[in-house]
């Protein structure tokens, strides 16, 4: 929908809008093209880990330049785990005897784990291509 609406709208972060107004700035969408071949990765770390909420990525995708395909694919793969956790918490609570039952550090440890994980093969192709240049 955040597409549609950048679509519709003409607000872009990269040249000029439709409407003639010069961009807010350039940086988001440099470090976008800079990261292009690693994009996929870098959506489904945003989802897994809980440091910014969905709803902003959701609005700022489109804006920065990402590309609908890492976009979706990337929220469809990154939303899965924390989803897990919920539906387990979800059980859990059938079972309930305190409050601290309902979520773990565990669990939330494990969800960075997940998240750094899918950050390795970038890392591996920055330092792969650093060696080969």
């Amino acid at each position: 929908m955040s597409y549609q609406i950048k679509s519709v709208s003409g607000f872009t972060i990269h040249g000029k809008s439709k409407t003639g107004h010069t961009s807010f700035s350039l940086m988001a969408i440099f470090q976008v093209d800079k990261h292009r071949d690693s994009l996929l990765n870098y959506i489904i770390f945003l989802r897994i880990t809980p440091f910014l909420p969905n709803w902003f990525i959701n609005m700022t995708s489109p804006v920065i330049g990402v590309p609908v395909f890492p976009f979706v694919f990337g929220t469809f793969l990154g939303v899965a785990p924390p989803s897990l956790l919920a539906i387990q918490a979800g059980k859990t609570l059938k079972t309930l005897t305190s409050a601290r039952d309902v979520t773990s550090p565990f669990q939330f440890f494990l969800l960075i784990a997940l998240g750094l994980m899918t950050m390795i093969p970038v890392v591996f192709k920055h330092y792969f291509r650093k060696k080969l240049e």
